[in-house]
Order: C-alpha cells, then structure tokens, then sequence
C-alpha cells in the first residue's frame, strides 16, 4: 500500500510551514499529499491570530500545486465545510490516509490541535473499518526543526531522493 499524507489548511499562516514540512515527508516515503482545506466558520482554535484573505487562499493552493510539481510530488485538493470533524474522519478512513500534518502558530494553539485530532483519532479507532497499522499525527510549529529532523533521519533516503542528488 502506497503512502498517503492528509495535509490540512484552514486558513492561518501556520498553513505555510506544514506544507513544507508535508513536502519534505512526502520526498522521503514517496507518498502523495491530500490537501484538506477546512472552509467556513472553522477557528483554528482561537480568534486572535489573523485569518488569511480569500485570495490569499487562493495563492497558497497554487503554491502547494507548484511546489508539488518541482518536487515531483501527486497532490490533489479537497474540500470540507458544513461538518468539517465528522468529513475530516470520514475521509481519513475511506482514504486510508497513514500521516495527517497541521500547522500550529505556538505552543497554546499546538496543544489545542493535538486534543482535537486526539479526537478525531478515537473516532477511527471505533470504527470498525479503520484497519491501519499506523497513524502518523504531525502538529509542526514554526521552525521547530529537532524532532523532524529526527524523524527524516529514521525514514532515511528514497530511489526519488538519491537520483535527485546524483
């Protein structure tokens, strides 16, 4: 089974640096990328940081799709607005998505994410169709480099990798 990375963006400029962090994952396992954008009234767990603009959505999802294409990387995008925890969960589990990654702007707004798709994880693990041996959850903070490195590291290098750096 190929892997599959559920990238989701609700609008927030944490958006930015889990994108890279998904890419980067992606070039190592050779996966493809689910971009989720959650649409709507979705809070991103509080109303002090600012939202991105419509347009400036819009320019994110052209950067992800461009990113993909220079890195080589499938990508597709989806949609999720009326009930985005119960789509979200659904998705995962038809998709069978093996790493979900959302960005979180600080330590407060981090802590926040991991309880919700703490959630969201007991959600998959009763559902009798949810087989999957492992369910990577990734909340990346800003420059917060030490654990991914370490992560990237135990991955080790991909056939796409080594005839990228020949």
């Amino acid at each position: 089974m190929s892997q599959k990375i559920a990238l989701l963006i609700t609008g927030y400029y944490a958006d930015l640096y889990a994108i890279m962090k998904a890419l980067k994952i992606a070039d190592r396992t050779d996966a493809h990328i689910h971009v989720l954008q959650i649409t709507g009234e979705f809070t991103d767990f509080t109303g002090t940081r600012k939202r991105m603009r419509d347009d400036e959505v819009s320019d994110l999802i052209g950067l992800i799709a461009w990113l993909g294409e220079v890195e080589r990387t499938g990508i597709s995008f989806h949609v999720f607005g009326e009930e985005p925890e119960k789509e979200l969960t659904e998705f995962l589990r038809s998709h069978d998505i093996t790493c979900l990654i959302v960005g979180a702007h600080d330590r407060k707004n981090l802590k926040r994410k991991r309880k919700w798709l703490q959630t969201i994880q007991e959600q998959l693990g009763t559902d009798k169709l949810w087989f999957h041996r492992s369910f990577q959850v990734f909340v990346t903070l800003p420059w917060d480099d030490v654990p991914f490195n370490l992560t990237l590291q135990q991955l080790g290098n991909t056939k796409k990798q080594d005839q990228r750096h020949k």
